[in-house]
């Protein structure tokens, strides 16, 4: 969401001077979609592996973007050292736990799918700021309420126990719409 609403978010923030910045947080924001924590899962010694490894990519990686375009193209190279920082993670992990990468694929699917589906709610609000990065304070508003209801939609189409609970908040408030809230998450009527 922040990668879709970095012009505003700067105005706001930093002010209107450091608006040249929002491309470089629009490429942060994106290359963190990638990035996950599992330190409480595992050991020191595959943590300090996983830093032996990232540092001896990433370091290298920065310095020439750094090197050859300044940091402009600095914040662009993220987007391929999260990813693969990301890999490197998962992998150290699936050795740790014993597990296939088709078994940790489907565990991560789910996730992938809610991740996936809050940009549906952005998409929904880009013609108002015709398809721009740049919008207005209530553009930015629409657009976090859209990547909020999508990603709800995700969690919901995903998490049939959130959609229960959903289902029986809705009830409790407003017992008239309930029935089409449970029909539109897929919960059966108790």
């Amino acid at each position: 969401m922040l990668a879709a609403l970095a012009y505003p978010v700067i105005g706001i923030v930093l002010g209107n001077q450091w608006s040249e910045a929002a491309p470089l947080v629009q490429a942060i924001a994106v290359a963190s979609l990638f990035t996950f924590s599992l330190v409480a899962m595992g050991s020191i010694w595959d943590m300090f592996m996983r830093s032996l490894i990232v540092i001896l990519v990433s370091v290298p990686v920065i310095t020439a973007s750094l090197f050859l375009g300044g940091l402009q193209d600095a914040a662009p190279s993220t987007l391929l050292i999260v990813p693969f920082q990301a890999l490197v993670t998962l992998a150290l992990r699936r050795r740790r736990l014993g597990r296939k990468w088709s078994e940790l694929t489907a565990a991560v699917r789910r996730s992938g799918r809610v991740a996936a589906s809050s940009p549906s709610g952005l998409l929904a609000v880009a013609p108002a700021a015709r398809f721009t990065f740049e919008r207005s304070l209530g553009q930015a508003a629409d657009a976090g309420l859209g990547a909020a209801s999508g990603q709800l939609a995700g969690l919901l189409a995903t998490c049939p126990p959130l959609g229960d609970e959903v289902a029986r908040i809705t009830s409790a408030l407003n017992p008239s719409i309930a029935p089409r809230v449970r029909m539109a998450t897929g919960v059966p009527e108790h």
